[in-house]
């Protein structure tokens, strides 16, 4: 269902497409295909979610970027204490895997604090019909 759209579900929706763009660089330059591949999908899913909230701001949307930024937090934390899926040793901190950290935490707040604004658009909005 079509939700008011605020300043926070754009935002989070700009942080949703920060975070494809990061994940799709990431994967051009993956040791493994695995890797790639994994990238390259959360990537994808990544766009969708945030075209889907850029257009209706729904229930599917928020999912989906909230799923696409737990998946690149795992991602990424995974990989600086483990290293990459079949690479040898620990991955450093860099300013993308920071960018993805800071980007994947945002949107969980971003969308609480759609939320929070939409209740109060809703309670404050007049009734449809003539009183």
């Amino acid at each position: 269902m079509r939700r008011p759209r605020t300043r926070a579900s754009d935002t989070a929706s700009l942080a949703c497409l920060l975070i494809a763009l990061l994940l799709l660089a990431h994967a051009l330059d993956a040791p493994t295909t695995t890797y790639e591949v994994l990238e390259a999908v959360l990537g994808g899913i990544a766009v969708l979610a945030a075209a889907k909230m850029g257009l209706h701001n729904c229930f599917e949307s928020h999912l989906g970027a909230v799923l696409v930024a737990a998946g690149a937090v795992l991602g990424t934390l995974l990989h600086l204490t483990l290293g990459l899926p079949g690479g040898p040793g620990n991955g450093s901190l860099t300013a993308d895997s920071l960018a993805l950290l800071l980007l994947g935490c945002a949107i969980p707040a971003l969308l609480a604090q759609d939320a929070q604004a939409r209740r109060v658009i809703k309670t404050t909005a007049r009734p449809p019909y003539a009183l």
